[in-house]
């Protein structure tokens, strides 16, 4: 063996993922997945956050494969006991609209019950959900 035969390592991924502040309550974060030989980025992700107490707002773009969205997200009063998340999100390369939801958040101490409604693609498909999630505890 040749050490130099052991040095030829094929690499093809090359992941990124970062946050950046901008102030206290804003800041951007960025995720990317690049393929080295071949150029192709499958996944992209940028986010910009605005975060308060009382309500959170953020503006993203996702780049997956060969969808290209935009989305907008609100949540109001998401540390209280009742809290309400909306979004929507839009496919502008094909120039359609992908989808949208709103949900209502029943809080506890560690656990949050979620009802809500999301309108699919073109406003053809209706869902309801209902969701349960564990919380963070603060000790």
């Amino acid at each position: 063996g040749n050490k130099e035969d052991n040095l030829d390592l094929d690499y093809e991924n090359l992941f990124v993922d970062g946050r950046i502040s901008l102030k206290n309550n804003l800041n951007f974060d960025y995720l990317a997945n690049f393929n080295i030989s071949n150029g192709d980025v499958p996944i992209m992700i940028s986010r910009l956050n605005y975060i308060k107490s009382d309500f959170n707002l953020s503006f993203s773009q996702y780049e997956l494969n060969t969808s290209s969205l935009i989305s907008t997200r609100i949540e109001i009063f998401p540390k209280s006991s009742l809290s309400f998340d909306s979004y929507i999100r839009y496919e502008y390369e094909e120039s359609k609209f992908e989808n949208a939801g709103f949900t209502a958040y029943f809080n506890d101490c560690c656990t949050r019950y979620g009802v809500g409604y999301r309108l699919g693609r073109g406003g053809n498909s209706h869902q309801v959900l209902f969701s349960i999630n564990l919380l963070e505890l603060d000790y």
